[in-house]
């Protein structure tokens, strides 16, 4: 993947079926509260331990969907609703590729009050997760954050150089390379590349876009990507 800088312009068996699935791919499950008995093995692995569940509602850009969020040690499950007796998985992540933040406005027009949500993201997407309480949304950012933390820690490689495009409004460019951790955001990045090319202004006046391969369109990161 190549970053390119640019000024910013604007504001068991199934879960062994699992584990070798692509986590685009939609699987339906038998769906009961985990109190009264969920297979919650059914969504994680072998090694995984079940933390928390809960029906959220997420938001980008101007949509609005109502979801059902799985955490467990080492992945996020997101599901949907497809009668009252069942769920089809949507995506699974792993803790170490999750991100959080409060970077609200960077993901959604709408007017969403922080007290019950949060920027819940991972590589190519982010959304604002939507709690039924001020207390619930506490509880899954601080488990969150300490788990993908740990995920993270125990990731190899830790770090790795990132050749980064520096484009700006007059057509002209320059290019840098920087080391970069596995525990660094999007606006740490950008801090470290206006440094290394003794850019003026403020790291809020560029915004990082990532080039994902041959082909594929570039897409923005937020702060906490």
């Amino acid at each position: 993947m190549k970053p390119i800088v640019q000024r910013r312009r604007s504001t068991s068996a199934i879960s062994k079926a699992l584990s070798k699935t692509k986590s685009s791919r939609e699987i339906i499950f038998p769906f009961s509260h985990p109190d009264n008995g969920l297979p919650v093995g059914a969504f994680g692995s072998p090694n995984s331990t079940f933390l928390l569940d809960e029906r959220v509602h997420l938001t980008v850009g101007l949509q609005t969907q109502e979801r059902h969020l799985f955490l467990f040690s080492d992945r996020l499950i997101v599901a949907k609703s497809k009668s009252s007796s069942s769920l089809k998985m949507k995506k699974q992540v792993r803790l170490s590729e999750v991100w959080v933040g409060s970077c609200l406005s960077e993901v959604s027009e709408k007017k969403i009050s922080p007290e019950n949500s949060f920027v819940l993201g991972w590589p190519t997407s982010n959304f604002i997760v939507t709690y039924s309480s001020p207390e619930v949304k506490e509880r899954w950012l601080s488990t969150l954050q300490w788990h993908s933390n740990e995920m993270k820690q125990n990731e190899c490689p830790k770090s790795l150089f990132m050749q980064i495009l520096l484009m700006d409004g007059n057509n002209s460019s320059s290019n840098t390379t920087i080391s970069i951790s596995n525990t660094e955001t999007a606006d740490d990045i950008i801090k470290k590349t206006t440094q290394n090319l003794g850019l003026l202004g403020r790291p809020s006046d560029y915004h990082l876009w990532v080039i994902p391969g041959s082909g594929d369109p570039a897409y923005p990161l937020v702060g906490k990507d």
